[in-house]
């Protein structure tokens, strides 16, 4: 389980080629406050980019003070093209950030304009929330920088906990109770990882460690430069 601290913890690789052409899957565990620390309204636990433009995924925590009152206290999942333009952005359901550490499996296919998010095992797809966009599109392409903990350009750093994270090139469709029970069992724990054969995610994914510890990722990208934060220990995955 990885801690970071809002200012300055953070996973990095200065330019890495992420492919989204046909979706992408995420599956992970995370904790975040419900506060603002210096005035940040949108905490980016996880910001893929191209160097021509536009995010290839990000995963961003909206606090309780947000400015969007539809969006406090939820999680949003952006992708766009590179002009750029939002095709993907989902939003959460009321997530109870201070409470729990939570699990979550998410996924966009951009060709058919589709996407899934569970929270804790149950679908939490807020649709008629203010900031939901999802129809069909490119997602950006091409090296950039990709980052766990901040957005790049040193700014909106995530403040919280990660653990058990994967990002995968492809779409699953999280929509069937057999492919989530591949990553979490009934009692929401983690089913342990088949690194070998990768059979949970059907090829091995880009990044992807049991505790959230990037600087020894076990994905197919290089491992990410870690700056300060802290393992806070890998019983808790």
């Amino acid at each position: 389980m990885m801690e970071f601290d809002g200012s300055a913890s953070q996973f990095d690789i200065a330019s890495a080629t992420f492919d989204p052409s046909s979706g992408w899957s995420i599956a992970g565990r995370m904790k975040a406050p419900s506060y603002v620390i210096a005035t940040n309204p949108n905490q980016y636990m996880c910001s893929f980019n191209s160097a021509a433009g536009g995010a290839n995924i990000s995963i961003i925590t909206q606090p309780s003070d947000h400015a969007n009152a539809d969006r406090q206290n939820k999680i949003l999942l952006l992708s766009q093209t590179s002009a750029p333009a939002n095709i993907c952005q989902i939003v959460s359901g009321a997530v109870l950030m201070d409470d729990l550490l939570h699990t979550f499996l998410a996924s966009y296919n951009p060709s058919a304009g589709t996407a899934h998010l569970y929270i804790d095992g149950v679908e939490s797809l807020d649709t008629g929330n203010s900031g939901h966009v999802l129809t069909t599109g490119t997602i950006a392409t091409g090296a950039g920088t990709k980052a766990f903990g901040y957005l790049p350009g040193g700014i909106r750093h995530y403040a919280g906990q990660v653990g058990y994270l994967g990002v995968f090139e492809g779409f699953i469709d999280f929509s069937l109770a057999a492919n989530r029970a591949l990553f979490f069992d009934a009692n929401n724990q983690p089913v342990p990882p088949d690194e070998s054969g990768w059979s949970q995610w059907g090829s091995q994914p880009f990044a992807w460690n049991e505790h959230g510890d990037m600087e020894n990722n076990l994905g197919s990208a290089a491992n990410f430069v870690r700056t300060d934060p802290i393992l806070v220990g890998k019983g808790g995955n």
